[in-house]
């Protein structure tokens, strides 16, 4: 029996969060990738927070009820789950635990490069700029191209051993190389390569 409940006890995940710009009572929706809601949470006195099973690790996303753009997607798995929930997806954050630390550093890079490629784009739209301008934008814009595939690799082989390299390797092998991919297997781990579909 005691083996039994220390075994449970290893798979409790906890979710801790916090709110800027939300109310008393407001509502958060834990859903399943799809948007399907699997739990709610309410806010009180700026915080909201959540106890449960992961028997396995889980990719999931968080919202506000009344501001559906407000998504942070995160890992269920056990450990305590920080959430910070600011009213702008860009800014608000997920951390505490290995894979929600590594989707957390690939969310910010992809932030700063989505910004970097709005500029270009306000470049590009600009009616004003000299055609030798755009000529800068189109190589600008091939160069954050590839940043970008890079900066997935390099995600997926900084999270080898954790669900967000998982995840970039099969629902994001789009933005990698066969080469890439088949690298990137070589170097995870066996118990990471078994969860494989």
């Amino acid at each position: 029996m005691a083996i039994v409940m220390a075994a449970c006890q290893t798979d409790i995940y906890k979710i801790a969060g916090t709110v800027t710009g939300y109310e008393e009572g407001d509502t958060f929706i834990i859903a399943d990738l799809s948007k399907t809601p699997i739990d709610t949470l309410v806010v009180k006195k700026s915080k909201f927070k959540l106890k449960g099973h992961a028997a396995t690790v889980t990719p999931a996303l968080i919202y506000a009820k009344k501001n559906e753009n407000d998504v942070v997607m995160f890992f269920k798995e056990p450990g305590t789950i920080i959430l910070n929930m600011t009213g702008d997806a860009s800014s608000s954050r997920v951390s505490g635990t290995k894979a929600n630390d590594g989707l957390q550093a690939l969310t910010d890079h992809l932030n700063d490069l989505e910004s970097q490629f709005i500029q270009l784009e306000n470049i590009f739209n600009d009616t004003t700029i000299e055609e030798s301008h755009r000529k800068k934008y189109l190589e600008g814009y091939d160069r954050l191209q590839n940043d970008l595939s890079q900066l997935f690799y390099q995600a997926a082989l900084n999270n080898i051993d954790n669900e967000t390299g998982l995840f970039i390797i099969t629902q994001l092998k789009d933005y990698l190389t066969a080469n890439e991919v088949k690298e990137l297997l070589e170097k995870m781990p066996e118990e990471m390569r078994a969860k494989i579909p």
